[in-house]
């Protein structure tokens, strides 16, 4: 995403822990088709109501924006 935002500016990208993507935990590598039907409740409030969303062992929405709003503070 960065090197797309940079375009051919000559801009130093600076890859930071704090601006990675949300942490699935066991849902990491994992076929969407098969997180839906282990998981219907859960993955329908990932996408369809976050504020509902609970992981088993990832990162909820509130977490992510922590860690986000901790970043740009």
């Amino acid at each position: 995403t960065a090197q797309i935002l940079v375009g051919d500016r000559h801009i130093e990208i600076k890859p930071h822990n704090a601006l990675k993507e949300i942490y699935l935990g066991s849902w990491e590598g994992q076929r969407v088709e098969d997180i839906q039907k282990m998981y219907p409740v859960a993955h329908h409030h990932f996408w369809h109501a976050p504020h509902e969303y609970v992981p088993l062992d990832g990162e909820s929405y509130p977490m992510l924006q922590a860690r986000l709003s901790s970043f740009l503070r």
